[in-house]
């Protein structure tokens, strides 16, 4: 077969693709398509896989301030229709690109398959879904209109079980460890909580944060125990060896998370459209695995009281990190290759 994978504008959307992709190039002809400038360029940059290269603003807003740019948009789009040529199958993992992707996929005749990362569906899968072949979801309780309910798979996220390589036999509340995800974009917000929370911590308390505000963040005061670093690829090694991840609540981030049993402390960031970060903490709220916290209602002393509590009562982690084992780590890229491979006979 030959797949067009398609998923741009964040991590999110990317990461799952990413991870399908590889698991389908040993039995595949692959393709992806990258937009210029975007966070698929820089990671696939060193990837040896067929790229169809896209020079286009892609986000839906940029349309709404520039209206005569739509021309530009369809002058694109009839280019890219000619480059889907003899394409089996495509795979949109979101982003405003896939919605152009999937109307073009529909004209061709290709059947086109989502992937829906968050606890709510995103636009782009929300007005794709009607002639999609299936959905593949990571959430078991996605919400999606009844008469679509039979083109629902919950198969999980691709990225989520390569988490497991790091995954440790046991898991142990004590010594008690504390990890600060601050996403692959970052926040300055939380970063300046996070570092006067540290100088009260005397535990091991691991920092990551992304590159924009990794320069910032060094000039900041850190407590003894800090160690402050540069987001990582290897973001699960550090999850695996922790006690508590207080992070956003990212939808690849929480999966892996969620794989790796680790409890959670979830800060959904309130920037974030049909604030899908509030949904997905509410799901692992809702099983016991995480707790949540508002940004606007929280505070350092606040902050300090729910880790000091969880420090001197190890028995809660434990029943957190047992909670999670109701989440099934699915094998997301087998099963989701099979469903498309079964349609393609």
């Amino acid at each position: 077969m030959r797949i067009l994978f398609v998923g741009s504008g964040s991590g999110g959307h990317v990461y799952p693709m990413y991870s399908l992709l590889k698991e389908a190039k040993k039995r595949h002809d692959v393709t992806y398509l990258v937009l210029a400038k975007s966070f698929e360029e820089r990671l696939l940059k060193d990837e040896d896989v067929d790229k169809i290269y896209l020079s286009l603003p892609t986000q839906a807003s940029y349309y709404k301030k520039h209206p005569l740019q739509v021309k530009t948009l369809v002058t694109k789009m009839k280019e890219l229709e000619k480059k889907m040529d003899g394409f089996d199958a495509v795979i949109l993992g979101g982003g405003f690109i896939t919605f152009i992707v999937a109307i073009l996929a529909k004209k061709k005749k290709i059947p086109y398959y989502l992937h829906e990362q968050n606890a709510i569906l995103g636009d782009a899968n929300l007005y794709s879904l009607k002639y999609a072949k299936a959905l593949f979801s990571c959430f078991p309780n996605l919400n999606v209109n009844k008469k679509y309910q039979k083109k629902v798979f919950c198969y999980g996220n691709p990225r989520a079980i390569e988490a497991l390589t790091y995954q440790k036999k046991e898991y142990h509340p004590l010594p008690f460890r504390i990890l600060f995800v601050a996403g692959s974009l970052g926040s300055m917000t939380l970063l300046e909580m996070m570092s006067q929370v540290s100088k009260h911590i005397e535990d091991e308390f691991i920092v990551i944060t992304g590159k924009k505000y990794y320069e910032d963040a060094k000039k900041m005061t850190w407590g003894k125990s800090t160690r402050l670093l540069m987001y990582t690829e290897q973001l699960s090694l550090y999850m695996a060896r922790a006690s508590l991840i207080i992070m956003r609540a990212g939808a690849t981030s929480v999966m892996e998370a969620a794989y790796l049993k680790i409890p959670m402390l979830l800060i959904p960031s309130p920037y974030v459209k049909h604030h899908h970060q509030d949904e997905n903490a509410k799901y692992f709220v809702s099983i016991g695995g995480a707790k949540s916290v508002k940004e606007k209602n929280i505070t350092e002393e606040e902050l300090l009281v729910i880790l000091r509590d969880l420090k001197n009562n190890p028995s809660q982690l434990y029943k957190m990190h047992e909670s999670l084992k109701a989440f099934k780590n699915l094998d997301s890229s087998t099963l989701i290759l099979k469903e498309i491979e079964k349609n393609d006979r």
